[in-house]
């Protein structure tokens, strides 16, 4: 059975009372080292535990490692000879405390040596003499100038860190320069800090974080692919006939409404009747600079409930004056080895307005560095639309990048050209 994480911060909480998480390898960098000398020979020597929340970024590795098991194997010698056994290990510490009444656990610190840290890590992780095995790093972390602490009774001390470091103990797979969130523990003496540790929580680093950025990047090949967008009339039953007049492969159309209806003011009389005959592709209205405007349910909108609506408005003024209506808004996809004159006029007899061409271009996305950090991408090539024929002779372009990524690890990214 695994420890939960309140009972793992429970147990290094108790031996972090104790002094003696970490073995003394790296002692000096401690943020609180000097303080411990400067204590009044007649203050009160009570210690107590504060804690504070903050976040942290990982500055530095140590070779150390905490391990904390439930042992099967009770002989603290017998414990400490088998794990100082593992190749890469070169001195432990072992000690048992007691998590409640009924269930002990063993805590070792290693000190290994950097090289071998995941073989040390995946061979103690296989030692049968201790099960529900945690495996805990070294650090040294960035934390803020300044933190507040508390302690049960609510005390506040607020307690500056000059070189803004302490060291801490974080999970397994965290890396340096991961951002986290930590539990910083401390124990004073009055009002003097004597020890400290930041334990990890939450590793904002592991979770999916999306990204945004502008870069240059290198066009490395044309598709005979094509899109064309442009806008018509919204009785034009125009996909019929561009599957009629337009013979290329992969041909693929997709339509959809766009934009209200507006008309003048003189049917203000019977509105609200109309509209509630039309709910179902009427949203509402508002009334604007003597006009009305009719906001459409665009996704339900059929050609024949908008003819029936428009049908009822004109029994209310039988000289409805339409002063704007939806429109269509179409997109073609398809491939073929040219676009021509031709086509265009094409496009024109079928009433497509503003028509606007790309084409499908391959972009190297083999090296993505956003300041100053350099991504990975298990794609060496992306594909994105590019204006035609405007961008053809192009090398390179200026993109929008939008991603998804962990690390330094891209899992997603979609770019788009820089307007």
């Amino acid at each position: 059975m695994k420890w939960d994480k309140n009972t793992i911060i429970s147990i290094i909480l108790v031996v972090l009372f104790l002094g003696s998480i970490i073995a003394a390898g790296v002692a000096g960098i401690m943020e609180s080292a000097s303080q411990k000398e400067v204590l009044p020979e007649d203050q009160n020597n009570t210690q107590e535990l504060y804690t504070a929340q903050t976040d942290a970024k990982v500055l530095e590795i140590f070779p150390q490692i905490t391990v904390i098991a439930k042992p099967l194997d009770f002989d603290q010698d017998n414990i400490k000879t088998k794990i100082d056994a593992i190749s890469g290990i070169k001195s432990t510490t072992v000690q048992f405390n007691q998590a409640d009444e009924n269930e002990f656990y063993v805590m070792i610190s290693a000190n290994i040596e950097a090289d071998k840290k995941e073989e040390v890590m995946e061979n103690i992780s296989k030692l049968e003499f201790l099960e529900s095995i945690e495996l805990y790093q070294s650090a040294l972390l960035e934390v803020p100038y300044t933190i507040t602490f508390t302690n049960d009774a609510n005390k506040e001390i607020e307690q500056a860190f000059v070189s803004e470091k302490i060291e801490g103990i974080i999970n397994q797979t965290t890396q340096k320069e991961d951002q986290l969130s930590i539990l910083v523990q401390a124990i004073f003496v009055g009002d003097v800090m004597t020890y400290v540790r930041g334990i990890e929580q939450q590793n904002l680093a592991e979770g999916i974080q999306m990204i945004f950025s502008e870069l240059n990047l290198n066009i490395v090949n044309w598709q005979n692919k094509y899109l064309v967008s442009g806008t018509t009339t919204i009785d034009n039953n125009v996909s019929s006939e561009i599957k009629t007049e337009m013979n290329y492969d992969n041909l693929m159309i997709n339509t959809y409404f766009s934009g209200q209806l507006i008309v003048d003011n003189n049917i203000n009389s019977k509105l609200d009747e109309i509209i509630d005959e039309n709910e179902s592709i009427v949203l509402d209205y508002n009334l604007s600079d003597n006009v009305t405007k009719i906001n459409l349910d665009l996704e339900n909108l059929d050609l024949e409930k908008y003819n029936q609506l428009i049908l009822d408005l004109s029994e209310i003024d039988e000289d409805l004056n339409i002063l704007k209506e939806p429109s269509l808004e179409i997109s073609i996809s398809f491939d073929t080895n040219d676009i021509n004159l031709e086509f265009m006029e094409k496009l024109a007899e079928l009433n497509i307005q503003n028509p606007k061409v790309k084409k499908l271009a391959d972009v190297d996305v083999s090296k993505i560095i956003i300041e100053n950090k350099e991504y990975e991408y298990d794609q060496n090539i992306t594909s994105t639309w590019l204006d035609y024929p405007q961008d053809i002779n192009k090398t390179e372009e200026l993109f929008t990048i939008q991603g998804y990524v962990s690390r330094n690890k891209i899992f997603y990214i979609n770019l788009i050209k820089k307007e």
